[in-house]
């Protein structure tokens, strides 16, 4: 039956992009614990821009820090889930990440120019998983959107005691 072999290949692809995610997980998670934060940002960064389908860019200002691989980890996450969050829902055409460091914190702003939504909508979307992983960090998640416009993520971590790159 045909209906039956296409559900079977949705299915699979399915299975395909799980695996493949998860790989994507697994390795950036090794890129972080070998070569910190900001190389494994390069590396997703590159991985979108392969996809050919947004105008992305990665600015980094200040000073970098290492800091613990498990904040910087965590940190990631949150990125990947913004990332994920504009590639699924925001049908956005340009993406800038702009990383910031300073002497007591660390600023990572996310900001895409796809559809935006109602600040109602911030409790879906996985926000406010982001929200809880900046929290474990000490830091601060703020979001702005606006339908039409796009939408801007703001992350701030402090940095105590941390090594200078």
């Amino acid at each position: 039956n045909k209906n039956s072999r296409i559900e079977e290949v949705v299915g699979m692809i399915g299975e395909a992009i799980k695996d493949l995610s998860d790989i994507s997980r697994s390795m950036s998670s090794e890129i972080i614990l070998n070569n910190g934060f900001i190389k494994a940002l390069e590396f997703e960064v590159e991985q979108l821009n392969k996809a050919d389908l947004y105008k992305i860019t990665l600015n980094i200002t200040g000073e970098p820090v290492f800091m613990e691989a498990n904040n910087e980890l965590v940190l990631f996450r949150i990125t990947q889930e913004a990332l994920n969050n504009i590639v699924k829902h925001a049908d956005a055409s340009v993406i800038d990440l702009d990383l910031h460091y300073e002497s007591s914190e660390c600023t990572l702003k996310i900001l895409d120019n796809g559809k935006g939504f109602a600040q109602s909508d911030i409790r879906r979307n996985g926000l406010l998983n982001m929200d809880k992983r900046a929290n474990l960090l000490n830091g601060s998640f703020q979001i702005l959107s606006t339908p039409g416009i796009g939408t801007t993520i703001t992350i701030k971590i402090p940095i105590d005691g941390n090594n200078k790159v």
